[in-house]
């Protein structure tokens, strides 16, 4: 169907800003999409402007709420932000509500102070209370064997209960309160909850049922049961077949069956003895097993050794058969405790659901791996090696449509091959930044003619890594305000910033420096953000880590970006061989593809964070050899703008072009 005159005024007339010509293109993909039903894998630079254009189009006339999934706060806050200027400019009074947890929205601060998220649940859940008689709603509610909590969005609608608060009573309302914020963001709906004694947390899943945009964050992808008839968008969606790997993978430890046990100890009744001896078995075979660490187990395997220990196949299944013992445990600790047990925080329930998903899972997707965690506390873990179970089963909800955008999304065919998405929408398109603000320099030798790589035959070549540390220092000192320098891998960082110093190299650069560590927060962010925005700064991090993916370094906080060597995967990581094995088993040449993108796909990520806008500016360095052969694999926004230095070219001549390149932007 042909894109009419007035669909396009009033995409026009919607988003907030003068669209530019690939901003319309982008919005009008996205309503065919809509319009068709389709799944579509959108691929857009960084600064593009995704998040309002997505938006838009999804606002454009349609009646279908749209599920808008992302990785941070800070990018969920984005999009209420986004749809706060819609309306400004539009006049228009869509609606949106920012999912949080419970630590994020609960008024009780002291809740705060407890990191785990079940204990938070199960005081939450322990305060409900109906409003007429004054009774524990969930006593009622887990009276029957078959229901479970899970997040059950209806479960609280239409019922008046309350919450038994240090504050008095806070209402858990029905209905959608007067005056509630059109622009439902966890700030927002925490004042306006604290001024009418209503739960912010049970409030914002009220307003998911009816909102015109509900945000949150990706753990809820795989918990939301409502797709059907929706629109559903997955923002940053470049690491969306981990995400989907990793949302039906299970875990089991050796503790877990241990506090299992307790349990059921705790008990003292003849009925729970076959369960007891069923979990000793186990426990005997945590204890006891002779798997190595790191030792990668198909199903028969695991299955063979458990019957070594007297657990059956024939037992796990009359185990999994039997949820009603599991529900009169729950009823017998309640009783001994003298308080509210949420169910789900019970270990045999933990128990019981990584049987149950070992048993029921598709073998021939998954494997499993054991793991000594230093003898402390063995863990079995089943992960999945195909993305498409999980995207199979969020397909099966039937949502309007399905939109995954990044600023990485490439190769999209071979993506979607994954996902076991065939004839999607795919398209990438054009920067909305002009060319000249971008520059991207390919170096293969350092200033001391060594060829730099940090391939692991050379990675402890002391000349190499000198050679790399002159290099870092010669672009830094070139740049204006911040360079943020990316490592493969923390261990590199480390072992190059150690002889760097002892060798006294970093002496020579003028910049201050920061330093992301395995356990910094984003605070470091935040200093080193400041410095950069008033001088010559530097900040050390790390491919993969928390600096690398979702964090932005726009204009003075980002005019440099350099990626030190390329972040190959670990090939001796038992999970990665696996499933590299798994999908070279499904057709030649489909596990090296798989790992040459994921390599590129964090190179790519990392590279495209300082260009936040269309004035924004920066140049990009890569220093490895073997880029040269890998110029394909970089950001298509970037082709035209990215330059291999030849071998023999002075280093005065480099430092050159980065001069005039900031030369001709002031």
């Amino acid at each position: 169907m042909a894109f009419t005159k007035g669909q396009l005024e009033l995409l026009k007339s919607i988003f907030p800003y003068d669209p530019y010509p690939p901003q319309t293109e982008y919005m009008k993909d996205v309503f065919s999409i809509i319009e068709n039903n389709k799944i579509g894998l959108l691929e857009a630079p960084s600064g593009f402007g995704k998040t309002s254009a997505l938006l838009t189009a999804a606002l454009s006339g349609f009646p279908y709420q749209t599920y808008y999934y992302s990785r941070t706060h800070a990018q969920m806050k984005q999009v209420a932000q986004e749809l706060d200027r819609i309306n400004k400019k539009s006049g228009n009074s869509f609606s949106c509500v920012v999912r949080g947890s419970r630590n994020q929205l609960c008024l009780d601060n002291d809740l705060k102070k407890i990191r785990d998220y079940r204990v938070i649940a199960e005081i939450c859940y322990s305060r409900i209370k109906y409003t007429r008689s004054n009774k524990d709603f969930f006593e009622e509610f887990y009276s029957k064997a078959e229901n479970t909590l899970g997040e059950n969005e209806e479960l609280f609608l239409g019922k008046n209960l309350y919450c038994d608060s240090k504050f008095g009573k806070i209402n858990i309302p029905a209905t959608i309160p007067d005056n509630v914020p059109l622009i439902a963001d966890i700030e927002s709906l925490k004042k306006f909850c604290l001024k009418n004694k209503i739960c912010p947390y049970f409030l914002a899943r009220l307003l998911a049922q009816s909102f015109d945009v509900v945000v949150g964050s990706y753990k809820y992808l795989f918990y939301d049961n409502f797709y059907q008839d929706q629109i559903m968008v997955l923002d940053e969606a470049h690491n969306i077949e981990q995400l989907c790997k990793e949302g039906v993978s299970f875990s089991l430890s050796q503790s877990t069956v241990n506090q299992a046990l307790d349990e059921l100890n705790e008990i003292e009744s003849s009925w729970a003895s076959e369960l007891q001896d069923f979990l000793v078995n186990l426990l005997m075979f945590f204890k006891h097993t002779e798997f190595k660490d790191g030792e990668l187990l198909s199903s028969s395997q695991f299955l063979t050794e458990l019957d070594k220990f007297g657990v059956y196949l024939e037992h796990l299944r009359s185990f999994l058969d039997d949820w009603q013992i599991i529900h009169n445990c729950w009823n017998e600790l309640k009783k001994i405790r003298k308080k509210f047990i949420l169910l789900e925080n019970l270990r045999i329930v933990w128990v019981y659901r990584f049987l149950y998903n070992f048993v029921y899972s598709a073998e021939e997707s998954y494997r499993g791996i054991w793991s000594l965690r230093g003898k402390k506390n063995p863990t079995i873990a089943w992960f999945c090696l195909d993305s498409r179970v999980a995207f199979d089963q969020i397909r099966a909800r039937t949502p309007k449509a399905i939109i995954l955008t990044s600023g990485t999304l490439s190769p999209q065919e071979r993506i979607a091959n994954r996902l076991g998405v065939e004839e999607p929408f795919a398209k990438s398109y054009p920067a909305i930044f002009p060319e000249e603000n971008i520059q991207i320099l390919v170096l293969t030798k350092g200033p001391n003619g060594n060829t730099l790589t940090t391939s692991y035959r050379e990675r402890g070549n002391q000349e190499i890594i000198i050679d790399y540390g002159r290099t870092v220092v010669k672009i830094i000192n070139n740049i204006p305000n911040g360079s943020v320098v990316f490592f493969p891998s923390y261990y590199l960082m480390d072992n190059m910033l150690g002889l760097w110093n002892k060798r006294e190299i970093l002496n020579d650069l003028n910049a201050e420096i920061f330093i992301e560590s395995r356990d910094s927060g984003f605070n470091i962010l935040d200093l080193y953000s400041e410095e950069a925005s008033k001088k010559r700064t530097a900040l050390f991090a790390v491919i993969r880590g928390k600096l690398s993916e979702g964090q932005n370094f726009p204009d003075e906080i980002g005019r440099a970006v350099i990626i030190v060597g390329i972040p190959y995967p670990n090939v001796q990581d038992p999970k990665l061989q696996a499933q590299r094995e798994y999908y070279e088993r499904k057709k030649k040449g489909m596990g090296s593809n798989w790992y040459y993108d994921e390599t590129f796909n964090a190179v790519n990520q990392a590279i495209g964070r300082a260009w936040r806008h269309k004035d924004d500016y920066a140049m990009g360095f890569l220093l490895d050899y073997r880029y040269r052969s890998n110029l394909n694999k970089l950001p298509f926004w970037s082709t035209k703008k990215t330059s291999l230095i030849e071998p023999y070219t002075p280093y005065s001549t480099i430092e050159k072009i980065i001069q005039n390149f900031f030369k001709a932007r002031v």
